[in-house]
C-alpha cells in the first residue's frame, strides 16, 4: 500500500485539467460501437501501440463498514486471470501478446485498460474480455494477496513519510470511511471475501455507465468492434448500491510524532478550494512554483534537505488537497518548518511572478508534447475527463488554457482557493522538543485526540 494510496490517480486525474490539451495534435472524435457503446478516440497514425481505456463511477467499497480493503484486493484478484486458465498460462499469454492490463479502484472510480502492439491488440482484448466476464477469484490467491498487503503495511511502518501521512489522515478525514484506508490499518483487509468481490463486480461491472476511450493507429470502426468484444460478457446494468459518504475535517493543528527516523519528516497538508475544473490549471502551476520555492528555501538556503515537494492531490472527487513535504536533518527541523510555512504564506500573500509563470508554461508544453505521443497517455486522459464530468472539448483545448494563464488569473485562483484554509502540520522526529505543537504523540493512532 502506497502513501495515501487513493491518490494513485493524482497525476492522471490532476493532469487532465492541465495536460490533456496536447492531444490537440491528434484527431479526437466521438463514436458509437455497433453494440451501442459510446467512446472517444484519438487517432495516432504513427503509433506502435493500441489501447482501450475504460472506467466507471464507483464507491461501492466505501459504503461498507471497513470495506476499503475491497478497493485494493478486488482489482488485484481479478487481474490474476480468468476461470479455466492457470496463472502461469495467463502470464505467458500476456507475454506473448506483449500486452499490459490494468484495473484499479479508488473511493470514486474504478478504471482499467489494455495496451498492446496494434497487431496483437485483438488477442489481448480477447484475453481481457475473459478476465472481466469471468475471473477465477480463487480464495487461496485472495489470502495470499491479503498477506502481501499486510506485509507491505508492516514494512512501511518504519517510513517517516508514510507515518506523517497516516497521522494527518486522523486530522483530515475525521471518522470518514477514508480514515481506515489512509491510516494504514490492517483491519481493512480482514473481512474482504470472494463473495464481497463478486458483489462489487455485480454492482459496478456493467455496460451501463461505462466511460470508454481509445487511441492508436487502427481506424475507429475497427476499434469499435474490439470495444464490443471487450465488454461482451458484462451485463447491461449493474446492481444498485449505496455509495460511501466522505466527511472531511478542516482543522489548523500541529502534531509531532516521536519516532526514530534518519531524518525529520515535515508535512503541511490540508483541503483547498480547488476542484476538477478549468481552474485547476492555475492550481497545478501554483503547486509547481511552490515546489521550486520550497526546494530553494530548504535545501539551497538552509542546506537541510535533498529536496522538498508540493503537490495537489485528489483523495476523492472534490475538493483537492495540497501537500507540502520535506525530509531534513534533525537539527534543522524547526528552522526548515518555519521556512516552509513562510514560503507558503508568501505564495498566498504575493502569488507568483511573471518569470515563474513563463517557465512553468514552457515546461508544461514540452512535457505534454512528449506525453501525448503515447496512446495510453492520451486515452487515459480522455477517459478521465469523461469520468470527472469535464466538457467534451476539455482534452482538445487544454494547451490553449495553459497558454492563456496570466499572473493575474493564477494569483486570483491562489487567493480564492488557499487563503483562509486550514492546514495540518505533522512532524515525525525522534524528539518533539523545539517544536511548538498542539499534541506530541508516540503512536499514529493517538492523533485522534489532536482533532
Amino acid at each position: 500500500m502506497k502513501v495515501f494510496r487513493v491518490w494513485f490517480a493524482t497525476l492522471i486525474l490532476g493532469m487532465c485539467a492541465v495536460a490533456s490539451g496536447a492531444g490537440a495534435q491528434a484527431a479526437i472524435t466521438d463514436h458509437v460501437t455497433p453494440g451501442g457503446l459510446s467512446f472517444r478516440y484519438a487517432h495516432l497514425p504513427d503509433a506502435q501501440e493500441q489501447t482501450i481505456q475504460f472506467g466507471w463511477r464507483d464507491g461501492f467499497a466505501f459504503g461498507r463498514a471497513k470495506g476499503q480493503g475491497l478497493s485494493s484486493l478486488g482489482p488485484n484478484l481479478i487481474l490474476q486471470g480468468p476461470k479455466g486458465m492457470s496463472r502461469g498460462e495467463f502470464a505467458e499469454d500476456l507475454k506473448d501478446f506483449r500486452a499490459r492490463l490494468s484495473l484499479v479502484s479508488s473511493p470514486s472510480y474504478t478504471m482499467g485498460g489494455v495496451v498492446a502492439p496494434h497487431g496483437k491488440i485483438a488477442d489481448a482484448i480477447a484475453l481481457f474480455a475473459k478476465v472481466l466476464a469471468e475471473p477465477a477469484l480463487e480464495p487461496a490467491r485472495l489470502e495470499e494477496l491479503r498477506q502481501q498487503y499486510r506485509a507491505s503495511l508492516r514494512q512501511q511502518s518504519s517510513n517517516a513519510s508514510v507515518l506523517a501521512h497516516r497521522t494527518s489522515a486522523y486530522l483530515l478525514h475525521g471518522d470518514s470511511p477514508l480514515l481506515d484506508w489512509h491510516a494504514g490499518s490492517p483491519a481493512v483487509y480482514d473481512d474482504v471475501s470472494v463473495e464481497d468481490i463478486a458483489a462489487w463486480r455485480s454492482a459496478v461491472f456493467a455496460r451501463e455507465g461505462l466511460m470508454i476511450s481509445a487511441a492508436g493507429r487502427l481506424p475507429p470502426d475497427d476499434i469499435g468492434e474490439q470495444i464490443d468484444k471487450l465488454f461482451a460478457g458484462l451485463p447491461a446494468r449493474g446492481k444498485d448500491f449505496k455509495r460511501g459518504e466522505f466527511a472531511r475535517a478542516e482543522v489548523q493543528k500541529t502534531a509531532v510524532l516521536e519516532k526514530t527516523a534518519p531524518q525529520t519528516q515535515l508535512l503541511i497538508i490540508g483541503w483547498t478550494g480547488f476542484k476538477p475544473d478549468h481552474e485547476l490549471a492555475a492550481g497545478q502551476v501554483a503547486a509547481r512554483v511552490l515546489r521550486l520555492r520550497l526546494f530553494k528555501a530548504v535545501r539551497e538556503k538552509l542546506g537541510a534537505s535533498y529536496g522538498a515537494s508540493a503537490q495537489l492531490l485528489s483523495p476523492v472527487e472534490t475538493p483537492y488537497i495540497l501537500s507540502l513535504s520535506a525530509a531534513v536533518a534533525h537539527e534543522k527541523g524547526v528552522e526548515a518548518l518555519a521556512a516552509m510555512r513562510a514560503e507558503f504564506a508568501a505564495m498566498i500573500d504575493k502569488g507568483i511572478t511573471a518569470d515563474e509563470l513563463s517557465a512553468e508554461q514552457s515546461k508544461l508544453t514540452s512535457e505534454l508534447q512528449e506525453a501525448f505521443r503515447r496512446p495510453s497517455s492520451i486515452a487515459s486522459l480522455l477517459r478521465n475527463a469523461q469520468l470527472t464530468g469535464r466538457p467534451a472539448d476539455h482534452v482538445a483545448t487544454a494547451l490553449q488554457r495553459v497558454a492563456a494563464l496570466s499572473v493575474e488569473t493564477v494569483n486570483a485562483a491562489i487567493l480564492a482557493n488557499l487563503k483562509g484554509k486550514s492546514f495540518v502540520t505533522v512532524v515525525v522526529t525522534p524528539q518533539a522538543s523545539g517544536f511548538t505543537s498542539d499534541c506530541a504523540i508516540t503512536q499514529v493512532e493517538e492523533a485522534a485526540r489532536c482533532r
